[in-house]
């Protein structure tokens, strides 16, 4: 996904918060990037995101990232894995970020 595109899906979410709306952006556009997206995908309070890493040395490294946000808190989960079909196959796995202790077990 281009830095326009991102942009334009971060505007289309009316309710996101402005820290975490920012904090995506910063990863992902300007000169240094964190991450490349691959997919977004809007879920309850969550945007779920399959990306690869800019700066490291494995090219095939995907991780799944999971922004999310509620009248408490806001913040990313993330995982790795080492092939986009894992990574597309967690992305659709729900997690609940209200929960005590979130379970992010495989």
């Amino acid at each position: 996904m281009t830095s326009q595109q991102i942009v334009r899906f971060l505007d289309a979410q009316k309710d996101l918060d402005t820290r975490l709306r920012d904090s995506i952006q910063r990863m992902h556009c300007g000169r240094w990037p964190t991450w490349r997206a691959r997919s977004f995908k809007r879920a309850a309070s969550q945007i779920i995101e399959v990306a690869s890493p800019c700066r490291r040395q494995q090219h095939d490294q995907y991780v799944v990232l999971r922004w999310f946000w509620n009248d408490r808190q806001c913040g990313l989960m993330m995982r790795d894995f080492g092939t986009l079909r894992e990574a597309e196959a967690y992305k659709e796995r729900m997690v609940s970020i209200d929960a005590t202790q979130p379970d992010i077990r495989a």
